[in-house]
């Protein structure tokens, strides 16, 4: 990052304003370019762990919701005993580490890749306050550094999110590495409210999963609003990808 972005970053950054906003304007996009996600991700190292480590007064309703969310994704994995699973855009593994810590069926292998290095150092304090292994590493959703068919599902929690017009690459690039399942869980454009509809447009989400996904060749097997949704003004889709000719979900 140059310097003169930088100061300028962190100076919008601690004003509460978006980042990624102010980066589309400068950079005349209509999309976040990769690099406005890595710098804005960044700059918010840290803070998502601090909430999530334990409820306190301030951030009780979005730590019982986050449970809540958290608890749902361990019920639809359990359901689907892998043996190994890899969350996309894990961040600072709040989201992972908690389904983790609700699964019954544990996976024996557990990793997950984020674009910023200062957010996987997080993620990997948070997994062993959780007294979790968890394979974390620095990579971009468009190459994840794993051979092919090697994860039985690889799942992303709102980390598409901000990728508008990658939709089909980060998907095919999923299903590459994913042998059983590609699950994501993301704003829900096509199913949520006015508000979530309008909130998506703004800040330049994805949309068109199941489609993008259709496209690829790709068994979609279950398309609808989550159960839980953190934000209700960007409600979360549950898109479920088959690969491979493994049973489907009963």
């Amino acid at each position: 990052m140059k310097n003169t972005d930088s100061a300028k970053a962190k100076e919008i950054y601690a004003k509460g304003q978006n980042i990624m906003e102010y980066f589309r304007t400068e950079e005349n996009l209509n999309h976040n370019s990769q690099y406005a996600i890595e710098v804005a991700y960044d700059l918010q190292s840290g803070s998502y762990a601090q909430k999530r480590l334990k409820p306190t007064p301030e951030n009780q309703e979005s730590y019982q919701k986050n449970e809540l969310y958290t608890q749902s994704i361990a019920k639809l994995f359990d359901a689907l005993t892998p043996y190994s699973i890899l969350n996309t855009g894990v961040g600072e593994s709040t989201t992972l580490s908690r389904i983790v810590a609700h699964m019954k069926n544990k996976p024996c292998q557990v990793l997950g890749l984020d674009i910023s290095w200062s957010r996987i150092a997080y993620g990997k304090a948070f997994a062993a306050k959780h007294d979790q292994e968890q394979d974390l590493f620095v990579a971009n959703m468009l190459s994840i550094p794993l051979i092919t068919d090697s994860v039985d599902i690889v799942f992303s929690s709102h980390a598409l999110e901000p990728n508008r017009g990658r939709e089909k690459e980060i998907i095919q690039e999923m299903a590459r590495v994913a042998s059983r399942y590609v699950i994501l869980l993301e704003p829900a454009y096509e199913l949520g409210s006015k508000e979530t509809k309008k909130h998506i447009d703004q800040h330049k989400y994805v949309t068109g999963l199941k489609t993008a996904a259709e496209e690829l060749g790709l068994s979609v097997l279950e398309h609808k609003l989550f159960d839980v949704s953190i934000n209700p003004n960007n409600q979360t889709a549950l898109t479920i990808i088959q690969v491979g000719s493994n049973t489907p979900i009963q």
